[in-house]
Parts: C-alpha cells; structure tokens; sequence
C-alpha cells in the first residue's frame, strides 16, 4: 500500500528573458508548482496499478518521491506503512525500480557477473536454477556472458529487470518498460509481470507511453494531470484493444 497524504511539491526553475530596448538576456528563478494537498491511496486489491499523464505531468518525479529520491516539501508518503523520506533500508530492501532509458548495471561486466555483484549488494543467494530459468524465460542467453554495455536497450531493460525479479521486492517500480522492446518481446514482458505479480504477492507500479501495455495489465490508472490525481478503473468486461483507446483520450484536452 501506498499513502500519500497532503503532498506538496514544487521546484524552481530558470527562465530566459529577453529586454526588448537592449539585447541583454536575463535568467528569472520561478517557482513550478507540481503537486499541492495530494491525497490518495494506491493499492488496494489489484497488484498492478498504471501510472499515467501527459508529459511532464508528474510521472517521474512522484516515482522519485514514493522511493524517497526526492524529498516533498511537505505532507508524507508511507510505503508498507514506512515513511518515504530519507530512503530508510527496510524500505528500500523491499523496493526496485527501473527505469527504461537508465540501467543500474556495470557496463563492463557480464549480465552473470552483474547477478552476482547484486547477489552480494542485495545480500541474498540467487538460486542458480532461477537465475538459468529467467535468462532463458527473458531471451537473454545470446547476451548473458557480453559486457553490459553491448547490450541493446531491450536487453538492458530486460536484464534490469532479471535482477529485480531475483531479488522479489514488495514494489516494483517499472518506468517506461518496454521502451526498445520490438513486439513479441512486449508481449513476452506483460504475461511475465502479470505471472511475477501473481505468484509473488507483489505490487507493481508501472508508466508507459503504449496504452496496450497498460490496459492489458492494469486495472486500476492513476491519471496525473494539471496537478491532480485521480483513479480510474478500467471496465474489465472490454477487450484490451477498447480500454487502450479509451486511455489515449484522457490525453485529449476537452
């Protein structure tokens, strides 16, 4: 569970002026207000929960600020019931995140060497058994023994993935997941989440621009927009096709 009570947040910004009777540009520090009085519960039966907005919405930043990368300016957030702010360990020992278009692993290491250089950060034994089975179930053995830096950005994903699912946090914080992921292997990562989401007792956040991805797994969306947040429960007698067109239009500005 995830409680957000009387968030606020905002964070200052740099804006380029121009004076109009002389060529002389100057830097004007603005406040941006992101988030103010936010209350909201996430989770509550559903494990699978999508988080979506326009961009700069908000998406990033209140994943930054539910894993205590950011601090709010004020109000609290709870995770499990453990406050957010100043990254506690039992905290981040239940939580992993990944973000598409960044990856946690050493670039010169091997995806095996990678596993066990986590298997001692995380201190926790990887069954080998496991670790054989999720290379094999992620398409990852062609790449398993090359450094980490010749991988494409799918793998990449994939493989930051692998170590979270190794690891079996409580939260699984997935931004824009399938970024670089040709269709088959998209396909391959939603029954995968839907599967570990099931048969581990976790709850997984998850943004992404491809609305298949979130009406095939997601329930329940949490819709930023305007500085709001609302929930919206997609209706689970319509075909997935149907609820992802009814997404793209909570993009369209009335």
């Amino acid at each position: 569970m995830i409680k957000i009570t009387d968030l606020c947040f905002s964070y200052k910004s740099r804006e380029i002026k121009k004076n109009i009777f002389k060529n002389i540009f100057s830097l004007n520090e603005i406040e941006v207000v992101l988030f103010e009085n936010i209350n909201i519960e996430i989770f509550d039966d559903n494990n699978i929960i999508g988080l979506l907005g326009k961009n700069g919405a908000g998406k990033t930043t209140l994943i930054k600020l539910i894993s205590g990368i950011l601090t709010p300016n004020s109000g609290n957030i709870t995770v499990f019931g453990i406050d957010s702010n100043g990254r506690p360990f039992n905290l981040l020992s239940n939580l992993g995140i990944v973000f598409g278009n960044k990856s946690m692993l050493w670039e010169e290491l091997s995806l095996y060497e990678n596993i066990e250089l986590f298997s001692k950060i995380y201190k926790r034994n990887y069954d080998k058994n496991s670790v054989e089975n999720m290379i094999e179930m992620l398409n990852l053995r062609s790449i398993a023994k090359k450094p980490a830096k010749t991988c494409s950005l799918g793998q990449s994903v994939k493989s930051n993935l692998l170590i979270h699912f190794l690891n079996r946090p409580k939260l699984l914080i997935l931004d824009e997941p399938t970024i670089g992921l040709d269709i088959e292997s998209q396909i391959l990562l939603r029954n995968i989440l839907k599967d570990y989401a099931q048969n581990n007792e976790s709850k997984i956040l998850i943004t992404s621009h491809n609305m298949i991805d979130i009406a095939d797994i997601c329930k329940d969306i949490i819709f930023l927009k305007d500085g709001e947040i609302s929930k919206i429960n997609l209706n689970k007698n319509n075909s997935k096709e149907k609820n992802a067109l009814y997404l793209e239009g909570l993009f369209c500005d009335n």
